[in-house]
């Protein structure tokens, strides 16, 4: 009986969390980010104010745990995907990426906005987007194992800059997927193509040249990359340039 206590107030967690998190959503498409307030989605998600802030305090922490629940979501849909665990390290990583902007299409215009107005570096820096950020690289990880396991990569140091360097990539492709204008995303595309068969590229270099690759190989060829697009090219920049210097 206690089980079944504990899986009913786990759902009941699940289906508030889900509830605010879709009420945030039609208030900022509504009324914009700014002018959505806590009171407003709380009542919104049937909720009292109290209620809502045992959960998230601010609207920030709302919108990480929509894109953490959209990240876990693909994550399990890639999985179940017939022959998965025979892909590559880069046709996995690329169908992932892929999965999670297809989940995140529908609210697409919501996120571009409030993206604009938390600003880039907040939400960058927040203690949620860090545990975002540990749960993707978890991913990573795994994926990065498997290939080794499978003779596809050379033996890496899956804790190494390149390894880590997926996940600044993964916030990147959401960044300019927002910023996308072309037809079917097929900018988006491409830029997913070339900047996973480059940092794939690299881990391997990085494995020859015992890390020596990722501060000859990797900037250079990011500049390159990103040359196309100015705005990709300093979001590149800045975050090879943190890591370079952390």
């Amino acid at each position: 009986m206690a089980i079944e206590s504990t899986n009913g107030a786990s759902t009941g967690r699940a289906a508030e969390r889900a509830a605010i998190i879709a009420a945030a959503l039609s208030l900022i498409a509504e009324e914009g980010y700014t002018r959505t307030s806590m009171t407003s989605i709380a009542l919104k998600a049937g909720l009292k104010p109290a209620a809502l802030h045992r959960s998230f305090q601010t609207k920030d922490q709302i919108l990480i745990a929509f894109f953490h629940d959209s990240l876990e979501a693909s994550f399990n849909k890639v999985q179940a995907i017939d022959g998965f665990e025979d892909f590559s390290l880069q046709e996995k990583l690329h169908a992932l990426i892929e999965t999670q902007l297809e989940h995140l299409l529908p609210h697409r215009e919501v996120l571009g906005v409030a993206v604009l107005a938390i600003g880039a570096r907040a939400l960058r820096n927040s203690r949620e987007m860090s545990a975002l950020r540990r749960r993707f690289e978890e991913i990573i990880k795994g994926y990065v194992r498997e290939a080794i396991s499978k003779g596809e990569l050379p033996d890496v140091n899956v804790e190494g800059l390149t390894v880590r360097s997926f996940t600044d990539l993964h916030s990147t492709i959401v960044v300019y997927w927002l910023r996308d204008s072309s037809e079917g995303f097929t900018k988006t595309t491409e830029f997913i193509n070339r900047s996973l068969e480059l940092l794939v590229s690299t881990l391997v270099m990085e494995n020859r040249l015992g890390g020596m690759a990722s501060f000859l190989f990797y900037p250079e060829s990011l500049g390159a990359l990103a040359s196309r697009r100015p705005v990709v090219s300093a979001l590149l920049r800045k975050i090879f340039d943190g890591q370079r210097t952390s």
